[in-house]
């Protein structure tokens, strides 16, 4: 909740004295930052079985999964 905190105000306030207020290490922070904009491997993965599946889709002529 903290980092979520210091996101929030970063326009306002100073990152350093945010942290240093909430006891926060700066090199924390912005490992925090990286990791919420980094894709996991699990995200990948699931990206990847998603558009393997659209393309199975689009190559059945969109019947895949249709009931006839």
């Amino acid at each position: 909740m903290k980092y979520v905190f210091i996101e929030k105000h970063q326009a306002v306030f100073n990152i350093k004295a945010m942290c240093h207020v909430l006891q926060e290490g700066r090199s924390d922070w912005y490992m925090w930052c990286q990791r919420r904009t980094r894709i996991s491997t699990c995200q990948q993965f699931r990206q990847h079985c998603d558009s393997v599946v659209l393309a199975a889709f689009i190559r059945s002529k969109q019947r895949y999964g249709a009931p006839y």
